[in-house]
């Protein structure tokens, strides 16, 4: 397939794995309904993704009581509009709330 203008061609790598497995692999994508190929670049991508997930933690800045006190100040504060259509809290949620004080009430005696 030759590649789109602008993009590099695609990399092509002889992988070894053992039998069992690549055995594991195959029905693995076959059960995802992705070629073998789509399954292993899927594969590639998570992993690469979680490690710049984890280099870009690793250089955050970390959390201070002062930044959590100011997040949830600005969670808390009343906005100036009255809420849209849909904007409710959910009686579901409600009902789940209630139930948090209360069990919160009951492990406080």
């Amino acid at each position: 397939m030759p590649a789109k203008k602008n993009q590099a061609p695609p990399a092509k790598f002889a992988l070894r794995m053992t039998a069992t497995l690549g055995k594991e692999a195959k029905a693995s994508a076959a059960r995802e309904g992705v070629s073998l190929n789509q399954f292993i670049n899927l594969a590639v991508a998570e992993k690469v993704e979680y490690l710049e997930n984890e280099a870009w933690m690793a250089k955050r800045r970390p959390p201070t009581q002062d930044r959590i006190d100011r997040a949830i100040a600005l969670m808390n504060r009343k906005g100036t509009l009255p809420p849209a259509a849909g904007d409710q809290i959910p009686e579901s949620y409600k009902a789940w709330e209630r139930e948090q004080a209360r069990k919160g009430r009951r492990k406080a005696s």
